[in-house]
């Protein structure tokens, strides 16, 4: 069987606009793979980014495929055009970090739908917009705006916005600051899943995830002021909250991140202070464990079931991606470092190391 893995890179063209494309390369197959390759994580091997010359020649004017050049040889297809901002303007925001999904679960469906932000500091826009790919014909297709025009979220840049695993029609967006909700992208119905106000009135929440099955979500809490007090967690379900205070990371720190796991069953907190720490919260009993820098603790990270992967910039070298066992958890256990998931760099190569894996 062959498989295709698709990820969205935006590539500036010109000074006047930006290209996104959605790419592939096969991982497992039975048929020959379309271009890419497999390379160790250890190699210093570098390869020069595309000139806007270079991109010129191989990328089409029409929402069609293409082919990168080699070395790559995969293919890609275009999701914007020129004509997507006002005036053709540069208005295309930046796709975000990894883990907050612009691409919706499509298992199983043959389309995969696509939000890209149109409206940044440079140039207004439309504001989320959905575009929709045709995984049989390899086609794509705009689908338009979100928001209705001249609606409360029409202005919303798309940035913090993600795709709900277990709702693949269902995208995750805050409204004002106070409420988490989730709009079907296809008949544009809006779920509430909490407002702040019914927990702490006057506060404001911030950069939220939520678990696989959409049961437990989390965010950065905030003052009236916008001053990060903590991470709370809302279980769906129950309708209930819990509070990770700042201080579950140790005195004067506050957090900068908060994630919750794929399984609904832990919390990641990252500190602001430098060196980072990382305080992982247990939601069966509210209990934290604290991991030091020194002992890979702080750096970007990312979620799953029973697990966490995290950049470290100490522990056991500098640029290591480090993954974390945290299935214990509900049984009051503490994360045990499972491995180095990717081989720690050295010198010059570290500037080249993953910064947001997912």
């Amino acid at each position: 069987m062959r498989y295709k893995i698709y990820r969205i890179v935006s590539v500036p063209v010109s000074r006047h606009a930006f290209l996104i494309f959605s790419l592939w390369c096969c991982t497992a197959y039975s048929a020959a793979p379309a271009g890419g390759f497999w390379e160790n994580d250890s190699s210093s091997t570098a390869y020069p980014a595309l000139t806007a010359t270079q991109i010129s020649a191989f990328m089409p004017t029409t929402r069609t495929t293409f082919q990168f050049p080699a070395p790559y040889g995969t293919t890609g297809a275009r999701v914007t055009l020129p004509s997507d901002c006002p005036n053709s303007s540069n208005c295309v925001n930046y796709i975000g970090y990894s883990y907050w999904a612009r691409m919706n679960n499509s298992a199983g469906s043959p389309f995969m739908y696509i939000m890209v932000g149109l409206g940044n500091s440079s140039a207004s826009g439309p504001g989320a917009t959905i575009y929709k790919f045709d995984k049989d014909r390899d086609t794509m297709t705009k689908v338009g705006p979100l928001f209705a025009a001249g609606s409360a979220n029409a202005g919303l840049s798309g940035e913090l916005m993600y795709f709900s695993y277990g709702h693949p029609d269902g995208l995750y967006f805050n409204e004002g600051d106070t409420s988490l909700k989730r709009i079907n992208i296809l008949t544009k119905a809006v779920t509430t899943i909490f407002n702040v106000g019914s927990y702490a009135s006057g506060d404001h929440i911030f950069a939220c995830s939520s678990s696989a099955d959409d049961k437990t979500h989390a965010c950065i809490l905030e003052d009236a002021s916008y001053n990060a007090i903590g991470c709370l967690v809302y279980h769906s379900d129950t309708g209930t909250f819990q509070d990770f205070p700042n201080s579950v990371l140790g005195s004067s720190d506050t957090v900068h991140q908060c994630h919750i796991g794929a399984d609904g069953k832990f919390v990641i907190l990252m500190g602001s202070n430098s060196p980072e720490v990382t305080a992982v919260g247990n939601l069966s009993t509210g209990a934290t464990t604290v991991i030091s820098n020194s002992n890979g603790g702080g750096g970007h990270s990312d979620t799953g079931f029973g697990y966490y992967l995290q950049n470290s910039n100490t522990y056991p070298g500098y640029g290591a991606t480090l993954l974390w066992n945290v299935s214990d958890l509900a049984a009051g256990g503490k994360p045990v470092f499972a491995e180095p998931y990717s081989t720690q760099c050295t010198g010059s190569t570290c500037y080249g190391a993953p910064g947001h894996p997912s």
